[in-house]
């Protein structure tokens, strides 16, 4: 199983409302990032009960100081209002998921969430949420396993999951933790979650025209090894928060994820001072001659979208939508394995 996160960006809401059936037949489930609210919460669950066919998560995601290298306040107000309970309260927030079929709530136990972190309040947490919902979810940074994972173990129902979130770090880290984990009988379903991606490497660290060694992508294939029933991760996409415009300059990057090769094909313009004008000055005709290689069955959703919509007389998009195409490589190659 397959849980590639999102967080409520709009092309990752683009992605999700477009490509529906990615996701039918439950073996490719989104885990949704609540970071900003354009709408109140009971009108964000409705619109992804439209969008999603099948079951999605949602987490009403915070993080903590310095946890993230750059980040606009203002584009993330929601997610800062909930680091404490002065504004939301966590537990009504979880709540607005009983108005959904569809909605599973995650409980996120993590630094950034301080105000939950003892025994008492999980406990509370869980038993008052399980009461509401057939399903619930828990998402624990790997740092707390020690702590608190009993805890959790003895209340987990068959219908509910848990999520180990190893972040950045490799399985290696947590190699501990994931033994004692695998040595226990799990009733519930099990997912690792990860950010293969690192924020601090930017577009012209990655290697052109080449299958990347910047990426470690061990989890989607190692999760088996620890008895998880499932991985997630970021599409391909780093594990970042929204930022205020750039300089425009920058290298233009497109990653292309093989599924046979657990890789991504990386195709980048190392001149920074091109900016978006790398995308049609090189990006575009690279990806376009790497099309027998990288889409030799002619299925790949990516390709389909480039078509349609990028190329001599359409444009050449933007920086959104050519991680929007990278989102959507990513989904069509785990689509192949997970059906």
């Amino acid at each position: 199983m397959y849980y590639p996160m999102f967080k409520n960006r709009m092309y990752e809401n683009k992605v999700i409302r477009e490509n529906k059936s990615v996701f039918e037949g439950g073996f490719i489930t989104p885990i949704i990032e609540i970071i900003e609210l354009k709408h109140d919460v009971e009108t964000i669950i409705k619109r992804y009960d439209e969008d999603i066919v099948g079951r999605y998560f949602i987490d009403f995601f915070t993080f903590a100081y310095k946890e993230y290298l750059r980040f606009s306040p203002k584009k993330v107000t929601f997610s800062l209002d909930i680091r404490d309970e002065k504004r939301y309260k966590y537990i009504d927030l979880l709540l607005e998921t009983v108005k959904s079929e569809k909605a599973i709530p995650i409980i996120s136990i993590k630094q950034g969430r301080p105000f939950i972190l003892n025994k008492e309040k999980i406990f509370e947490t869980i038993k008052t949420l399980q009461e509401k919902k057939d399903s619930i979810a828990i998402r624990i940074e790997g740092r707390y396993y020690d702590e608190y994972f009993d805890i959790i173990h003895n209340l987990l129902r068959q219908s509910d999951y848990f999520m180990f979130d190893i972040g950045s770090s490799s399985i290696d880290s947590f190699i501990l933790q994931l033994s004692d984990f695998s040595s226990k009988n799990h009733i519930y379903k099990t997912i690792l979650l990860n950010s293969p991606r690192l924020e601090n490497l930017n577009n012209g660290d990655y290697e052109n025209e080449q299958y990347t060694q910047l990426i470690d992508n061990s989890v989607a294939k190692e999760y088996m090894e620890y008895f998880f029933d499932g991985f997630g991760d970021y599409v391909g996409l780093k594990d970042e928060l929204p930022t205020d415009g750039g300089s425009g300059k920058g290298a233009a990057l497109i990653l292309m994820y093989n599924h046979e090769k657990n890789n991504f094909f990386s195709i980048v313009n190392k001149s920074t001072d091109d900016g978006l004008k790398g995308y049609e000055n090189f990006v575009y005709e690279r990806v376009i001659w790497h099309r027998n290689r990288l889409d030799p069955n002619e299925d790949c959703l990516a390709y389909k979208y480039i078509d349609r919509n990028i190329g001599p007389g359409k444009g050449y998009g933007n920086w959104a939508i050519w991680k929007y195409i990278l989102m959507l490589r990513t989904l069509s190659e785990m689509k192949k394995v997970y059906k």
